[in-house]
Parts: C-alpha cells; sequence; structure tokens
C-alpha cells in the first residue's frame, strides 16, 4: 500500500515537472516564433538603419565612445555611438559579450561590463527615436544578448530599472514583447559601470552579493575583482597572498 503511494507521488511530479517543461518550452518556442516572423518582415529595414546610424556615429575609440553615452547628446548620436561601440567590441553581435576581455587602463574599467553598458544606452535610446525600424532594431539587440545563457542570466534576469521602461516603450509602439522577458529582478541603475573604488574584502563582496569578475573582467563565480550593481563601482578583491593597503568599500 505505501509502496503504491509512493509510485502515485512520483507519477505526480513527474507530470507537473513534464507541464512546467511544455509550458517553458511553449514560452520559447513562442518567443522564437515572433522574433522569426519579425526578422521576416522587418530585416531588410532594420539593417540599412543600422547602417545608417553606424555611419553617423563619431569617430572615437572604443572607450571614447563609451563615455560620450553619457555625454549631452541627442538619442540618435547615443544610438549610432552605441552601435558603434558594439561594431568595434563584439563585431556588432551583443551575444558574443564574452569574447570582450580587459580593462581600460589606468581607469579599471572591464570592456565586458562596458559593452553592455553600451547596450543598454543604445536600446534605450533606440525607444526614444520616432523612426518606425528603431524599437525593432532594440528588439532584436535585446533578442541577441537573450542568446547567451550567461548575458541573460547576469544582465537581463538581474537588469537595471531602466529595463522595464524600455519593454514598455517597445510594446507602446507595437512590438510584441513576450511576457516572460518582464520577468526580471530590478537591481541598480544605468550606467553599469561608474569607476574604480578601490579594495574590497571577499567577505564583503560576498555580504554585498557583488558579481565576481576574473582577469580579464568578466563575470565569473569568482575572481580578482567584484562589480556592484547597485552602485557601478569596480573593486579589486584584497586576499591574504597579497598583502596590500585596504581601502574599505564603504
Amino acid at each position: 500500500m505505501q509502496k503504491s503511494k509512493f509510485i502515485k507521488k512520483i507519477c505526480i511530479s513527474l507530470i507537473l515537472i513534464g507541464i512546467m517543461s511544455y509550458r517553458l518550452c511553449a514560452s520559447e518556442w513562442d518567443d522564437l516564433v515572433r522574433f522569426y516572423n519579425l526578422k521576416s518582415d522587418m530585416t531588410k529595414e532594420v539593417n540599412e538603419y543600422s547602417e545608417k546610424l553606424l555611419q553617423e556615429a563619431y569617430n572615437l575609440s572604443a572607450e571614447d565612445l563609451w563615455r560620450s553615452l553619457y555625454q549631452d547628446l541627442t538619442p540618435r548620436q547615443k544610438a549610432a555611438n552605441g552601435l558603434s561601440l558594439l561594431e568595434k567590441l563584439c563585431t556588432g553581435n551583443i551575444g558574443k559579450w564574452e569574447n570582450v576581455k580587459g580593462f581600460w587602463y589606468p581607469t579599471l574599467i572591464p570592456q565586458s561590463l562596458a559593452v553592455i553598458d553600451g547596450f543598454y544606452i543604445l536600446v534605450l535610446s533606440l525607444t526614444e527615436l520616432s523612426d518606425e525600424p528603431a524599437p525593432w532594431l532594440a528588439y532584436n539587440l535585446i533578442h541577441d544578448l537573450r542568446s547567451s545563457s550567461r548575458g541573460k542570466f547576469y544582465f537581463l534576469e538581474t537588469a537595471p530599472a531602466e529595463y522595464e521602461l524600455i519593454l514598455k516603450r517597445l510594446e507602446k509602439r507595437g512590438v510584441p514583447v513576450p511576457p516572460h522577458w518582464f520577468e526580471f529582478i530590478k537591481r541598480g541603475r544605468l550606467p553599469l559601470v561608474r569607476s574604480f573604488r578601490g579594495w574590497i574584502s571577499y567577505n564583503n563582496v560576498l555580504f554585498k552579493n557583488m558579481v565576481f569578475l576574473d582577469s580579464v573582467g568578466r563575470p565569473a563565480s569568482n575572481g580578482y575583482y567584484a562589480w556592484d550593481r547597485d552602485t557601478g563601482f569596480i573593486y579589486e578583491i584584497a586576499t591574504r597572498e597579497r598583502r596590500r593597503i585596504f581601502i574599505p568599500w564603504n
């Protein structure tokens, strides 16, 4: 009798897991259908629009393009500079953000985070433009970042407050945003990266739930550096092996 009940519970659990998996797959499938329908309808217009914006970008280094995004520029110029930043750092495909390595010295800004910062300013600026292809380009860029499992985990499932505004603006412009894109944790605001603030202890990194960065500045499960999502500050982690002057994080 007990064995029968146990088997029954297992069967019910398997059915529930199957239902949840089906819903997840259906959600992802619907997302793909939406995306490829949009791609077939808007690909040419969006590509031409993107090329036109790239031609309007300032002729600057990647670091200076990133810094320009927080200057007093028009949304169109920010969009153009943001696209150029993506082109320089990840050949225009934000889904390949993990290929971006290294820091900008002496400010110690991680380039992998700077390109995501540029991505957000880019899509936010696109939602402010009245051009018909603009929101569709923003949609494509978000979809590209979601194609990276780590990109989705670090930057879209937890995202700055402005992400909700971006999605609402896309919906208002008639872009069919998948409902599950709104399921994210709000944390921090733009800019994602602000400045290097010195040394911090490993325990404080854990206490503040910061994101570890590896030796080339990419998010990792452990590392030499840390990114505080709430403030945008970057820290180097002080360890016993590296006995140097410690600058408190607060």
